[in-house]
């Protein structure tokens, strides 16, 4: 089940980062700040920011060519992530395989003191087995062979419905499976309310409110006599999110998003919290996002 939550979460947070860049968020070329860069790295080390993009950010620090030469005794007195940069310039122009591994391990050796490990852990991997290992010298073939990620395929867990909780009944179906039809949905939520109605000591819970507007901001009729507005008096949204919403300020909400969630499992944050981040995602029409949230949140999975 980890294995499924952490996979999941990675999709999540790849789908917060397209609107980032969308949005213009993050202009490579005005990168001067020291300490946003290393907050950027902070951030792709707990999976909150794209590890590609911090590649890009050393690609575009300027070095001259006696910096470059000398890389290996330089980046020493380099502050942590212009050192870093150095190194990875240094390893992307070297065409000697020996030398480029080297150049990456005293890359992933600088990553891994100032415990950012995470951001080159896998594209070392992918590094690594582009290499031809007939190339690699043989002292060097053990410490390769450790560092290559060997791929496990991860099933996602099979989703288990239950058609007498609103938010786990196959209703949920309109997030989960990308073929599924309006009118499929439709009849299924007419049959799960029925079996809801018969139930008088039934408690419309946070998630069953949330399946509900997201069903209403899809176009899904909802039965008539559930009043929405009712239902959701008592839950409210932070104003100053809701505003970036209806200013339309998109990139600068889902900023703000990637910070509340941070490193934290989706499925872990509070109702209140769901609720207010599906509401707005759904009013800003960002459905991909919030059905990989949903996603997290609402379905048992065996």
């Amino acid at each position: 089940m980890r294995d499924l939550n952490t996979n999941l979460q990675k999709k999540t947070d790849k789908n917060i980062w397209k609107f980032l860049v969308a949005s213009n968020l993050i202009v490579i070329d005005e990168l001067e700040d020291s300490e946003t860069i290393k907050k950027y790295e902070v951030a792709a080390n707990d999976g909150s920011f794209d590890k590609d993009k911090i590649f890009e950010i050393y690609s575009s620090i300027t070095f001259n060519l006696s910096q470059l030469l000398n890389a290996t005794t330089i980046y020493q007195g380099l502050e942590g992530y212009e050192g870093r940069a150095l190194i990875y310039q240094r390893a992307l122009l070297s065409d000697n395989v020996e030398n480029k591994i080297k150049l990456y391990f005293l890359l992933k050796e600088s990553f891994d003191k100032e415990k950012l490990n995470n951001i080159f852990k896998e594209k070392f991997s992918e590094i690594l087995k582009e290499i031809d290992p007939e190339d690699i010298p043989e002292d060097l073939q053990k410490i390769v062979e450790k560092n290559i990620i060997i791929e496990k395929n991860l099933e996602l867990g099979k989703i288990k419905y239950d058609d007498k909780i609103l938010h786990r009944s196959k209703v949920i179906k309109i997030f989960t499976d990308d073929e599924i039809k309006k009118d499929k949905i439709n009849k299924d939520l007419s049959t799960v309310y029925k079996k809801i109605k018969r139930n008088k000591k039934y408690f419309y819970s946070i998630k069953d409110i949330m399946l509900l507007e997201t069903l209403i901001a899809d176009d899904i009729k909802i039965p008539a006599d559930l009043d929405i507005k009712t239902l959701s008096k008592d839950l409210t949204v932070p104003s100053s999110m809701a505003s970036l919403i209806e200013e339309g300020q998109i990139g600068l909400f889902m900023l703000k998003l990637v910070e509340i969630i941070g490193s934290d499992e989706i499925e872990n944050l509070d109702p209140e919290t769901l609720y207010f981040i599906n509401n707005l995602l759904n009013k800003g029409k960002i459905k991909k996002v919030r059905n990989q949230i949903l996603n997290l949140a609402l379905p048992l999975r065996v």
